[in-house]
């Protein structure tokens, strides 16, 4: 399976706990997507403090200067659309190279601003007169969301993880629920015990789901459909969802990576 997890470890533990599991060089995101005020604060960056509230949208609508601004930007923009802060999320995106910091993020954040733009045709010019201003990274970057079509960016998931990433950028984007459908896919391995990649995808959708349903109407009501649909074992997992929260069901992904630990097949 490549690098060692111990899940044993408190530190490891409490990033699982919290919605990360991370590793040196690479980490493997158990957050709701692009919650990049919640990476800095795992790594003990947030502006104010690791237990700084998040910030809202700028007050006068036409800045977006934190990191909590640009988390609330893409995570919600579907709820509140605000295509005039485009140009200010690309400025501070490349200001605070958010794309070299955090390289988990970028496959996510090129999905959600690849759907953006996808929906706002008739703004792409000046958004690209945006584009051309920022450095030559930046520029391919963006320029890349620009031209692909957002299924590009699920295609391009290396693994279940990565695709409730993206999935969850695209929806975040455009609340369109075909992208909670195929997140609902992953939670068929819930039970996997040999894969430990194919089980931390389902683990990431249920947690995902658990997390965002709290905040995102649509979520919750896919979720309630799920528990009154046909597939009865989707419905036990469904009412979990709904019931349960993200850090009971964090607590359990937790005890089944540590048994399998124990039995050694996972290592």
């Amino acid at each position: 399976m490549g690098e060692v997890i111990d899940f044993t470890r408190p530190d490891e533990g409490q990033m699982l706990e919290s919605g990360m599991v991370k590793k040196t060089g690479r980490a493997v995101s158990l957050c709701a997507f692009l919650s990049i005020a919640l990476l800095i604060a795992l790594q003990g960056t947030v502006r104010g403090g690791e237990n700084a509230p998040l910030a809202g949208i700028a007050p006068d609508g036409r800045a977006i200067t934190t990191d909590g601004e640009l988390d609330r930007f893409t995570n919600t923009y579907y709820l509140s659309p605000r295509p005039e802060l485009v140009p200010q999320a690309i400025k501070y995106i490349t200001a605070n190279q958010i794309l070299s910091k955090y390289d988990h993020v970028r496959l996510p954040l090129s999905a959600f601003f690849s759907r953006l733009f996808a929906d706002n045709p008739s703004l792409t010019t000046g958004w690209k007169k945006e584009i051309g201003e920022q450095d030559p990274a930046a520029q391919a970057f963006f320029m890349t969301a620009l031209q692909s079509a957002p299924k590009r960016f699920i295609d391009e998931s290396r693994n279940g993880i990565e695709r409730n990433d993206v999935c969850w950028a695209l929806f975040f984007a455009s609340g369109d629920t075909v992208y909670l459908t195929e997140i609902v896919r992953q939670l068929q391995y819930l039970d996997e015990r040999e894969d430990m990649v194919r089980y931390l995808a389902a683990a990431t959708a249920r947690w995902s789901l658990a997390s965002n349903a709290r905040t995102h109407p649509k979520v919750k009501a896919a979720m309630e459909a799920l528990e009154n649909g046909e597939d009865v074992k989707l419905r036990e997992v469904a009412g979990g969802i709904l019931r349960k929260g993200p850090q009971q069901i964090s607590e359990e992904t937790i005890a089944v990576l540590k048994e399998q630990k124990s039995k050694g097949i996972w290592r």
